[in-house]
């Protein structure tokens, strides 16, 4: 789509086709998310911000007859979580409040800072949380189908319509966080869903260990990229080639270790999938330590444990992107490998 020009009439068919991507990395990362096996990475967010950023893709989601409102609380209380799972959190709740709403309605989206005392609420401790509120004038629900709202693929949509996994995934994360969720509802009297999460008075209290690199910084390095999948290892290369990489290609581990023999001082970084036949990431990167003690390697995963459960776990300060990824977020990691400092980068072991 970027080497489009703006006027172009394919550009529609290629946003079209994006769009269709972007819906199937959300179902992937919600079936990761329930499962509980979605790799992420919390911060000290401000919940409010993550809501006004989106409030131009919410007003772009629900129905042009349901009017958004938004009541936030003016002091900041911070969270500690994945930005990209908050915005699944409103995202979903949002998706659910429109289908209720055929016919138009309110959507009503409130926070507040609440101090919880000693046993006001029985499952969680008492002290500060941030609570969020998203109210909706559609059709409610009986006792029977609230009782099981948070079931996964439990689903009142027609076939074809829902997957029923949008707030179980809801319910996933808020638990994944130490927060609680509930919702009030009767027939014909809408419904409203309540959130609360764990505060915090000051970001410093929690520091964000990912440092800061601009996303579409150009490199001139020269990268050996790893991967199976031949039109996938062909995007990689083509990507980072148009950020001004030198680039060469293995489709395996063996490969791999024949390309970097005879390229050992020209190569900068390895950018690994984990997941090969013959022989995969992990074991790519103990080869190459033989060769090279200091080699950068970078892994890439649909799995959340780095080699299907295989015992070799990706820790916080290990460089790797999850699949699905977007290009953004690749150029922002390979140029984290280059501004960290040698003993900052982890490599396998």
């Amino acid at each position: 789509m970027d080497m489009l020009p703006e006027t172009s009439k394919m550009r529609q068919n290629v946003e079209e086709i994006l769009k269709a991507g972007d819906r199937a990395q959300a179902l992937t990362r919600q079936l990761l998310t329930f499962s509980r096996k979605q790799v992420v990475q919390p911060a000290m967010i401000d919940f409010n911000a993550v809501i006004l950023n989106m409030q131009e893709l919410l007003g772009r989601l629900v129905n042009e007859d349901i009017e958004c409102v938004y009541e936030l609380e003016p002091d900041p209380l911070w969270i500690f979580a994945d930005p990209g799972q908050v915005e699944q959190i409103i995202m979903n709740l949002a998706v659910n409040a429109r289908d209720v709403m055929p016919q138009g309605g309110k959507l009503l989206i409130q926070t507040s800072n609440v101090t919880l005392e000693n046993g006001a609420c029985e499952d969680l401790e008492p002290g500060p949380y941030f609570q969020a509120q998203v109210t909706d004038t559609g059709s409610g629900m009986s006792e029977d189908v609230k009782a099981r709202i948070f079931e996964p693929f439990f689903t009142t949509k027609d076939r074809g319509q829902g997957t029923g996994l949008g707030l179980s995934t809801v319910y996933g994360i808020v638990k994944q966080y130490n927060g609680r969720i509930s919702v009030a509802s009767e027939p014909g009297k809408g419904s409203s869903f309540t959130i609360r999460f764990p505060g915090f008075p000051k970001p410093s209290q929690v520091p964000d260990s990912i440092p800061s690199v601009e996303p579409l910084q150009k490199g001139m390095e020269t990268l050996l990229v790893v991967e199976d999948q031949e039109s996938l290892r062909k995007m990689l290369c083509d990507l980072l080639r148009g950020q001004g990489y030198t680039v060469l290609a293995a489709k395996d581990g063996l490969e791999a270790l024949d390309i970097f023999t005879g390229n050992t001082d020209k190569i900068d970084l390895v950018i690994t999938d984990m997941v090969m036949p013959r022989l995969g990431g992990a074991g790519l990167a103990r080869g190459l330590r033989e060769i090279k003690p200091l080699v950068k390697v970078m892994f890439m995963s649909g799995y959340p444990d780095g080699e299907a459960g295989q015992g070799n776990p990706i820790g916080p300060e290990t460089l790797y992107l999850q699949k699905p990824f977007k290009s953004e977020s690749l150029f922002k990691l390979v140029r984290t490998a280059f501004v960290h400092s040698g003993s900052e980068i982890q490599h396998a072991r």
